[in-house]
């Protein structure tokens, strides 16, 4: 804490559109299969996510400092599907489908914007975009696994496909 205070800088900002207020709301729902007979084990299932953000924050139009609301909200699938098979007592195969999200950051979608006018005449905004999706991953895995008396060999794939990025 010495070294903080001796070193450290404070600075205050009183602009509208760097300070917010943020809820976040996520509901979930998941349902789920089972199915296992003899060496072959499934389970395939889906999540259902709603989330919702309502944000206060401020926004600048030529100068002029503006209380701003933002509301967005988006529900998304997300399924999985898992198998596996028991070739023998040591040999075992496995496959799986998922799809996943990640959530922006706050940073991005939450502060406020400031709003001006190059010189001719063309509209810029800066600022976090509140309409922001999430970005989701549909991932594949397959593995085939051999069980040692202490350990296991392991030789896997897997594949992600990213939709939805997003980048400052």
């Amino acid at each position: 804490w010495n070294f903080v205070y001796a070193n450290g800088a404070a600075r205050t900002d009183d602009s509208l559109t760097t300070d917010y207020s943020l809820r976040e709301d996520v509901f979930a729902a998941h349902s789920a299969i089972h199915y296992a007979k003899g060496g072959f084990k499934a389970l395939i299932g889906t999540r259902f996510e709603r989330t919702s953000a309502n944000t206060d924050t401020g926004q600048v139009v030529s100068g002029v400092n503006k209380p701003q609301h933002r509301a967005h909200a988006y529900g998304k699938w997300l399924p999985n599907a898992q198998a596996s098979y028991d070739v023998s007592a040591r040999l075992k195969l496995r496959a799986v489908y998922t799809r996943t999200l990640g959530r922006p950051d706050f940073a991005d979608f939450a502060p406020g914007t400031t709003t001006t006018f190059d010189a001719n005449g063309v509209t810029l905004v800066r600022g976090s975009n509140p309409d922001l999706e999430p970005r989701l991953s549909t991932n594949y895995d397959a593995s085939l696994e051999y069980y040692l008396d202490s350990g296991l060999i392991s030789l896997a794939l897997f594949r992600k496909e990213l939709t939805g990025e997003t980048f400052s």
